[in-house]
């Protein structure tokens, strides 16, 4: 009996919300009092009963719709890669860096200076320890990674990658200066690939000397564990560009979905809306933790406050003050997170968003975060 429900504890964190697992438990356990033909015709009709059920009809389709994400065909043979460029060690680069580093990939991962270089060294370092703690790596394993990886604020060090990834902050004018830095120091044959979550990827390309060699890679947060990988196709990116997106995506066991030029591309257009409902159960007297809570009981593995924290409002807010001139005004629009920024709750990387994470650890619940959202409430009269 102990061991059974140590397995039902360990299902539960990780199969949460699912029933098969703990039929699957229940149904040896039983098996185990019963005659082998008893037995066997309960696990037939335990089959047959979730066989035609809403959770096995939605992981077929799940299967399927994967198995769908694959490459367009006559795509031409994607370049061999084994040195990859990242720009920019903060959260979403330095999981980027881990990924690749993890399948056996040499990283050059580019800073600005002597104290980003410091900065991406710990985060990296501070992954390579998760790894450790894991037991997904053991010593010399981390030893491994820290081998193929150079951090440096000399974009020549990136010179003989076949593929770049810049990772830097939000905005157009950064990107363009990393980009025209890539341009300079890279082979023409290299390929560049922008992470931007809303950015206008062909923008960024009209800036290079060879824009068909640029594409969008957008990861999602925290890039060496989410699967999904928006492969970007802008106007003039080139298949062999394209192919070299989906040869990453299949080495790094993403799940690759082609995506036009667009503002937030897929996933974020989908999350700015349920983002918007969020925000908007916020200010009407919810908190961030009881949402979240209400997400994660719904099968969702964080809810939209803890994503935040983890990705950086500062990402939001960005988007939000490029979007302002175009905003509809008829449209609600909740303040609450623009107020966060500017008092410096920025997630996780700031040890306090929506939440607090002491000592960079685990989060905690901030009640202080109450106030600022009561007091944006009764500015919107919201009674």
């Amino acid at each position: 009996a102990a061991a059974f429900a140590a397995v039902r504890a360990k299902l539960a964190k990780r199969s949460a919300g699912q029933v098969a697992p703990m039929r699957a438990v229940d149904v040896v356990e039983a098996g185990l009092s019963m005659e082998f033909a008893e037995a066997m015709a309960l696990e037939r009709a335990t089959f047959l009963e979730l066989k035609g059920g809403e959770q096995s009809r939605a992981l077929r389709h799940m299967f399927f719709s994967e198995r769908a994400a694959k490459a367009p065909a006559g795509l031409p043979a994607a370049p061999e890669l084994t040195l990859i460029a990242v720009v920019g060690g903060g959260t979403m680069g330095a999981g980027i860096t881990y990924a690749c580093l993890s399948l056996g990939l040499s990283v050059v991962l580019l800073e600005t200076d002597s104290d980003g270089i410091d900065r991406a060294r710990h985060n990296i370092d501070a992954l390579i320890a998760q790894g450790v703690k894991r037991g997904r790596l053991d010593d010399s394993g981390a030893e491994a990674l820290r081998a193929r990886l150079v951090v440096s604020d000399d974009y020549s060090a990136a010179a003989g990658a076949e593929l770049a990834i810049e990772a830097a902050f939000e905005s157009m004018a950064v990107k363009k200066q990393i980009f025209a830095k890539l341009d300079a120091a890279m082979s023409p044959d290299a390929i560049l690939a922008t992470n931007t979550s809303y950015l206008d990827v062909d923008e960024i390309a009209a800036g290079t000397k060879h824009p068909s060699r640029v594409l969008g890679l957008h990861f999602f947060a925290p890039a060496h564990i989410m699967r999904l990988l928006e492969i970007v196709n802008g106007a003039q990116t080139s298949e062999r560009a394209l192919a070299t997106g989906f040869a990453l995506a299949k080495l790094l066991k993403k799940v690759p979905v082609l995506a036009g030029v667009c503002d937030g591309f897929i996933g974020n257009r989908i999350y700015t809306r349920y983002k918007e409902e969020a925000d908007i159960l916020l200010i009407d007297g919810s908190t961030p933790w009881d949402i979240d809570a209400a997400m994660e009981g719904f099968g969702y593995a964080m809810g939209p406050y803890e994503v935040q924290d983890l990705s950086g409002l500062d990402i939001g807010f960005a988007n939000r003050r490029r979007q302002d001139a175009s905003r509809d005004p008829n449209r609600r629009y909740i303040p609450i997170a623009d107020r966060m920024v500017s008092e410096g709750r920025l997630g996780r990387k700031a040890s306090v968003g929506w939440y607090r994470y002491p000592g960079g650890g685990g989060k905690v619940l901030d009640p202080l975060i109450e106030d600022p959202i009561t007091e944006e409430a009764r500015f919107a009269k919201v009674k």
